[in-house]
């Protein structure tokens, strides 16, 4: 099943939207993006937790 991250959906100004098949994979590109966006640091649990099912 896909999964689904916006940073909308988070309380950001922000039109990123992710949606994959791959969790892991989405982990890593939440990762970046939250650091290179928002200078934020994101775990791989709170990456994790981001995520709904679609």
């Amino acid at each position: 099943m896909a999964k689904h991250m916006a940073c909308r959906e988070q309380g950001m100004d922000c039109d990123f939207e992710i949606t994959d098949e791959h969790e892991d994979e989405m982990v890593d590109f939440i990762q970046i993006h939250a650091r290179s966006q928002h200078d934020m640091s994101v775990s791989e649990d709170e990456a994790r937790n981001m995520m709904e099912n679609t």
